[in-house]
């Protein structure tokens, strides 16, 4: 299967992560080196659709590449909400997850991020 590449935006300087090379497990008898990168750019928790024949990834560069009337602002914090759905319950809590994208909705609306003593209820 092969892949778009990945659009990075670089914020406040900082690189993504998928630049830094693999770090040694020493935990591990093995002498291979673990795959952080991949295992950063390719989570469990993001492969519950991989069934259906579809990554998270794509669903939210297509949201991204969508032409629609959100701000650049409210489109980036839609499709924050939409990876905390299609991950729901795999990595956090149901609960959890679902106030995370509550709160990244609620911020699209308002500008503003949930009070965390009213997030969830």
């Amino acid at each position: 299967m092969s892949h778009k590449p990945l659009k990075v935006s670089l914020i406040k300087g900082k690189g993504p992560a998928a630049v830094c090379p693999p770090i040694p497990n020493t935990n591990s008898p093995a002498t291979e080196p673990v795959n952080t990168v991949r295992a950063a750019t390719d989570p469990e928790h993001y492969k519950g659709l991989k069934k259906l024949g579809i990554e998270s990834i794509a669903i939210l560069e297509n949201f991204m590449e969508m032409d629609c009337k959100l701000t650049p602002t409210q489109k980036f914090l839609c499709a924050s909400a939409l990876k905390y759905i299609l991950r729901v319950g795999r990595k956090d809590s149901v609960e959890i997850d679902l106030q995370k994208a509550e709160n990244y909705i609620h911020r699209a609306r308002t500008g503003k991020w949930i009070p965390s003593e009213l997030l969830g209820k």
